[in-house]
């Protein structure tokens, strides 16, 4: 039986999780979900061991997955929280990945709340193989030839400030971080440093991660990602036109609005009091859109969930729509602190972190978290994202860590 929708756009559900359900659908769509098929990495396996190994992996890399897109929902719960109407945007899957860097060094308690608020005590995964998985979930993100994502992790430290060899091994090993020296006091030397470093990894996309940098800092974490996909079905410009878009109740406001008439994925769905669409693009990646039934934004908020979301998009059916979606692009900072704190990571920021595991040169405490960016067009959507920004030190030093 065929269905025909007209489903205007008019106002959407908040996309902080928009990102995460893009890079995890590579995962997601083995069990189910419409999308293409399982991406899968080609090592040459010279044993049943291995085979053995790669399986049970593979495994862990899906629970993984899982764990960084109830991460993403319970963030953005915190977020949302605030009260304001503004958009809200992030790579969830950054921060996931920038935490469990920090991670690696962390000990005892610090390392406990850090565990337990990223959602990995809660999985089957084994606390020795959480950076296993990461890393295989990595490599199916960016080790396609037609991938869609760009994204890696590079470390500065101080002239003459000492890491951790194990933390320096195994940041590279599980998340391909690569160290430098750099001198933060040459404030304009090591900004363009860096910020050369990640434009270059991202072919020009990424152009400044770093505006100003702390002269105090002895180590910065900085990780980066770049998100391009091209739509599958392109929305033809010729379509384009200005329309109403719903703020909230109160408050209208002319957009772009993109239109085009198609077959999709699409469900009207009672138990998020919303349409729910799927857009799919070239490659293994689909973009989901919610569109709250009216008066219901809140309804779908405090319902929303991982497990309803999954299994909403495993139940979408095929029918004519159409779409009318609007064009925008968004610039949003954050900092993430005061977030992270309410979702249990407290020893982090303060004068008990123990993070000997990064450096016993000197106590170090992490004190911030930042930032993001995006751009849509008729044809692709953009993607980038700098994530965000820590600075520890208890004796008037500062280690900056993550950028979002």
């Amino acid at each position: 039986m065929s269905l025909f929708y007209r489903i205007t756009m008019e106002k959407l559900f908040p996309l902080a999780l928009l990102l995460a359900t893009v890079l995890l659908s590579a995962i997601d769509s083995v069990n189910g979900l419409p999308g293409s098929a399982r991406p899968t990495l080609d090592p040459i396996r010279t044993s049943l061991l291995d085979e053995i190994h790669h399986n049970f992996t593979v495994k862990h890399g899906y629970h993984l997955s899982q764990s960084n897109t109830d991460f993403a929902r319970r963030l953005f719960s915190k977020i949302n929280s605030q009260g304001t109407s503004k958009n809200h945007f992030f790579s969830p899957l950054s921060i996931s990945e920038a935490l469990a860097i920090v991670s690696l060094g962390t000990r005892s308690n610090t390392k406990e709340q850090l565990c337990k608020a990223l959602g990995y005590t809660n999985t089957s995964i084994p606390q020795p193989l959480v950076h296993e998985a990461f890393k295989l979930l990595l490599e199916l993100l960016t080790n396609e030839r037609d991938s869609l994502v760009s994204m890696g992790c590079s470390m500065y430290v101080q002239d003459g400030f000492r890491l951790e060899k194990k933390f320096v091994h195994d940041a590279k090993s599980y998340y391909q971080a690569d160290t430098f020296n750099v001198d933060f006091r040459a404030t304009e030397n090591a900004k363009q440093q860096i910020n050369a470093y990640v434009r270059n990894k991202t072919h020009g996309k990424i152009e400044e991660i770093f505006k100003t940098i702390n002269p105090d800092s002895v180590l910065v974490i900085v990780n980066y990602i770049f998100f391009k996909g091209s739509w599958l079905k392109p929305f033809d410009p010729r379509n384009t036109r200005t329309d109403d878009f719903y703020v909230d109740a109160s408050t209208t406001v002319k957009v772009q609005m993109m239109s085009r008439i198609g077959s999709y994925y699409a469900k009207q769905e009672r138990d998020l009091f919303s349409f729910v669409v799927l857009l799919p693009y070239k490659g293994n990646a689909s973009m989901v859109l919610l569109l709250p039934d009216e008066g219901k934004m809140n309804a779908l908020e405090e319902n929303f969930s991982v497990s309803k979301f999954l299994s909403v998009v495993q139940s979408l059916t095929t029918g004519y729509i159409e779409l009318q979606i609007p064009k925008f692009s968004l610039k949003v900072s954050y900092k993430l602190k005061d977030t992270l704190m309410k979702l249990g990571i407290t020893d982090l920021f303060d004068s008990q972190a123990d993070l000997s595991g990064i450096s016993t040169s000197q106590p170090l405490k992490v004190t911030q978290v930042k930032r993001f960016q995006v751009c849509y067009k008729e044809y692709s959507v953009t993607f980038d994202a700098d994530c965000g920004e820590v600075n520890c030190g208890n004796s008037g030093r500062t280690f900056e860590c993550l950028r979002c």
